[in-house]
């Protein structure tokens, strides 16, 4: 998946299972198809991809007309990153379940990751106008998300606000507006992001390197050096480190060329120079998941054990 993994947010919900049933198909066919489906579904979230395959091309084979069988093929070639062939499967897909909130959401996450951003962003405003649809701020954040790849910082932000509103405790989402305000010189309002940000999600390289940015902006040398101790112990062979290396030896070098410099004439508001712009924050998502993938679950049947091959 060129640049991010998607990741897969089991939800519960009833009201959208994009299950494609063919009239032609006795009972039993259609259990087995469901029964295919599914364990393919099951080796995805296990990470299986060489035991995902059978059972979904099984499943095709069985009910060429099954959304849910192509969707979750689309996957697996995503994963493989057969970019062609899982385009093939989502638009088969969404030519039987058009109004699948789940199928245009991960389609979305796709285009995206392809860079095609108009793309993404009409298939995810399609999801918030599905009646019903229960996880609207996880869309919005998939927007904010696309947006930054633009780069769209104005209409990141906006996507982001509306996902905060809907859940106030986003990581993503805080995160995110954490280092839109940094770059945009707020770093008041980054620093609260961020604090939200950790106290509800988990302190990444990426995130605390953009604490160690923030605070050095504040003049706050203590959270500077919390931020970078927990840098160096926690993820100590990670890029972010690295980056610290830098910053740490810049304020070095500005402390040098301070010592015994004489008092510097004060300058009149008309001429004086604009303030340095802070270093641009590197766009490193905090989690995992940089796009929030769904899939509807029947919570009347199980979802089978892969152990057992039907």
């Amino acid at each position: 998946m060129k640049g991010f993994k998607l990741g897969i947010a089991i939800i519960l919900a009833l009201t959208f299972t994009a299950c494609s049933s063919n009239k032609e198909l006795t009972k039993k066919e259609q259990d087995k198809v469901d029964v295919y489906t599914d364990l393919g579904l099951a080796y995805l979230q296990r990470g299986d991809l060489p035991r995902a395959r059978d059972p979904l091309m099984k499943a095709l084979e069985l009910d060429p007309h099954s959304a849910r069988a192509h969707h979750y093929a689309a996957e697996f070639y995503n994963r493989l990153e057969d970019e062609k062939t899982a385009e093939h499967h989502f638009r088969e897909a969404l030519a039987i379940a058009p109004d699948d909130p789940f199928l245009l959401n991960n389609f979305g996450a796709f285009l995206c990751g392809q860079k095609r951003l108009e793309e993404a962003e009409t298939m995810f405003l399609k999801v918030l106008k599905v009646p019903g649809y229960g996880k609207p701020e996880a869309v919005y954040e998939n927007l904010g998300q696309c947006a930054l790849r633009k780069p769209d910082a104005a209409k990141a932000e906006k996507y982001f606000r509306s996902a905060l509103k809907l859940k106030p405790d986003l990581p993503k989402s805080l995160y995110q507006m954490a280092r839109l305000h940094f770059d945009k010189r707020d770093f008041w309002r980054a620093r609260a992001y961020l604090e939200r940000y950790l106290s509800v999600g988990r302190p990444t390289a990426a995130v605390l390197l953009l604490g160690v940015q923030i605070e050095r902006e504040l003049e706050s040398p203590d959270l500077v050096e919390k931020y970078s101790q927990m840098l160096r112990t926690d993820y100590p062979e990670s890029a972010e480190v690295g980056r610290l290396a830098e910053l740490e030896a810049e304020d070095a070098e500005k402390r040098k060329a301070q010592k015994g410099k004489p008092l510097e004439v004060i300058v009149s508001e008309e001429v004086a120079a604009p303030p340095v712009q802070p270093t641009p924050v590197e766009p490193t998502a905090p989690l995992e998941d940089e796009f929030n993938t769904t899939f509807p679950v029947d919570s009347d049947a199980a979802t089978p054990s892969p152990e057992v091959v039907p």
